[in-house]
C-alpha cells in the first residue's frame, strides 16, 4: 500500500496580479522524514535485511504518529510486523500486527485489516499453530472479499492454500488448488512481476506435494523466469529449491543437485542460515 506525496510545485507568477492565492505549502520536513524511513525500509526488506527494515519501518510509525496519521502509522507498524516475522521473532510481530489491526478498525479500513489478521495467521502458523491461523485467514478472506480488493484477497488466497497444505494437504486438495489458481489468475492481471511469481512457485510447490509433476515443473520454471526478470535473489533461491525438491520426486538426483547447488549460492549471498540448512539437509 502506497502513500503519494506532493513533492514540488510548479507555480506560475502572473505579473501585476495581486489575487491569486499563494501556493499550496509541500510536504513538511516530518512528512518528509516518514517518507524516506518507508522507502530505506522496504529496500532493506527487498535486500532480505530484516532488522534494518524493521527499525526503518519503526521511525516511520513514529514520526506519522507525531503526524497524527494514523492510515499512515498503521501500514509503518505492519510492515515493521513483516520485518520482525521474517526476522524469526512472530512474538513481537505478532504485537504490531495487533497494535495495526486496532487502529484499522477504528478508522475504517477493511482491506487493511485483512491484511494484518493476515499477518496474524502466518505469526501463528511459524509457531505450527494451523488451526488458529486457518481460522484467521479464513476471517481476512471475507472480510478482503468484502472490500472488494482484488489484490489482497489474491495475497489472503496464496497464504490461506499455503497454510492448508502444511496443516492437511490430502483433505484440502481441491482447496488447496482452487485458492492458489485463483490468486494466480489475479496477478496474471495486474503489474506486479513479484506476486505473479510468487503465485507461479506456491502452486508449483503445491503440485510436487499432489505429485502432479509435469504442470508442477511448468509453474516453477515460470517462477524462475519472473524472479530472473526482476533480480529477485530471494525469489530465485527458492524457486531452485522448490526444482530440487521435484527432481528429487522424480529420482533425477544430478538435476536435483543442480538446483539445489543454485539455491544454496543464493542462501549464502543472503546470508540465509535457514535456507542453508534446508538445502544442507535434502543434498542427494
Amino acid at each position: 500500500m502506497g502513500l503519494l506525496f506532493v513533492l514540488g510545485l510548479v507555480v506560475i507568477v502572473l505579473a501585476g496580479c495581486t489575487s491569486n492565492p499563494p501556493p499550496a505549502a509541500g510536504p513538511s520536513v516530518l512528512r518528509q522524514r516518514a517518507v524516506r524511513e518507508t522507502k530505506d525500509g522496504h529496500q532493506a526488506f527487498r535486500d532480505g535485511k530484516w532488522e534494518s527494515a524493521a527499525h526503518r519501518f519503526e521511525r516511520a510509525a513514529e514520526l506519522y504518529d507525531v503526524l497524527d496519521d494514523p492510515a499512515a502509522q498503521a501500514a509503518a507498524l505492519h510492515n515493521q510486523g513483516q520485518s520482525l516475522r521474517q526476522a524469526r521473532n512472530p512474538e513481537a510481530a505478532h504485537l504490531l500486527f495487533e497494535q495495526a489491526l486496532t487502529m484499522n478498525m477504528v478508522i475504517g479500513q477493511p482491506a487493511d485489516q485483512a491484511n494484518n489478521l493476515a499477518g496474524l495467521a502466518q505469526c501463528h502458523a511459524m509457531a505450527e499453530e494451523h488451526e488458529q491461523a486457518i481460522e484467521l485467514l479464513e476471517q481476512a478472506l471475507e472480510l478482503a472479499t468484502k472490500a472488494g480488493d482484488a489484490t489482497v484477497k489474491a495475497v489472503i488466497e496464496n497464504d490461506l492454500g499455503l497454510t492448508l497444505l502444511q496443516s492437511d494437504p490430502v483433505a484440502s486438495r481441491e482447496r488447496i488448488l482452487q485458492l492458489l489458481e485463483s490468486a494466480l489468475v489475479v496477478h496474471q492481471q495486474n503489474e506486479n512481476s513479484r506476486h505473479l511469481a510468487t503465485a507461479h512457485l506456491n502452486l508449483g510447490r503445491a503440485l510436487v506435494v499432489f505429485e502432479d509433476w509435469e504442470i508442477a515443473e511448468e509453474h516453477l520454471h515460470h517462477a524462475l523466469e519472473q524472479f530472473r526478470a526482476i533480480d529477485n535473489v530471494r525469489g530465485l533461491a527458492l524457486a531452485h529449491e522448490a526444482v530440487g525438491h521435484l527432481y528429487l520426486q522424480l529420482g533425477q538426483k544430478e538435476e536435483a543437485r543442480r538446483a539445489f547447488r543454485s539455491a544454496r549460492r543464493k542462501f549464502a549471498y543472503l546470508q540465509d542460515e535457514e535456507g542453508l540448512r534446508r538445502i544442507d539437509a535434502v543434498m542427494p
